[in-house]
């Protein structure tokens, strides 16, 4: 179980002043509206509590296709290297931040996964397609992990959730895709998927 999400910090919708007023009410818990305030960039603390909850909620609905992303049913604790937990009436998803350039990466996953296990790649494509664009970036990212052609990387759709697929062989990934504004981002579990199997089959708990 695995999700990622990307946020543009210079994106309109982003800037100070741009959410509506009521906005933090209805998306943030009190101790999240706490941290937002208390932060020296309350902007960007915003958007990467939301990048958290998005990532979880991607991550939540592969084992649950029913998922509804409700905003405050995702609570984020995070620690002062930006790792952490998000809290859902269904379980803890582990999640970390990585700020790369002017977006946020948040990437979430069950709480036994290991860094080594999940490799992502972030990048600006301003003006690209960006649906076309994180698919090529995260299979050329992919092949050089694995040292395989690209051609041997496809990317497919099953039940609108993206699976990676490798050529010859019947094994199947999680990989989470995103993109917001000038940037496109992606995450996959080259380990998640057998140790998610074998540690707990019942999912969330």
């Amino acid at each position: 179980m695995l999700g990622n999400d990307v946020v543009d910090l210079d994106d309109a919708e982003c800037g100070r002043g741009a959410h509506h007023p009521r906005f933090d009410a209805r998306v943030f818990v009190d101790a999240e509206r706490r941290a937002i305030d208390a932060a020296p960039e309350p902007d960007r603390m915003r958007w990467i509590l939301w990048a958290a909850k998005e990532s979880a909620y991607k991550a939540l609905r592969r084992r649950d296709r029913r998922a509804i992303f409700s905003p405050r049913r995702f609570r984020v604790d995070l620690d002062a290297g930006l790792c952490g937990r998000v809290h859902h009436p269904r379980g803890v998803l582990a999640v970390r931040i990585a700020l790369r350039g002017r977006c946020v990466h948040a990437i979430a996953a069950l709480p036994w996964w290991r860094d080594a296990a999940v490799m992502s790649g972030v990048d600006r494509v301003a003006g690209a397609d960006p649906s076309r664009a994180v698919r090529t970036l995260a299979r050329a990212g992919l092949a050089r992990r694995l040292e395989l052609p690209t051609e041997a990387i496809s990317i497919v759709q099953v039940g609108r959730v993206p699976q990676l697929r490798i050529l010859g062989t019947r094994r199947s990934l999680p990989i989470s895709l995103s993109h917001h504004g000038d940037y496109v981002a992606w995450a996959c579990g080259l380990r998640l998927a057998p140790a998610l199997s074998a540690a707990q089959p019942g999912g969330l708990t």
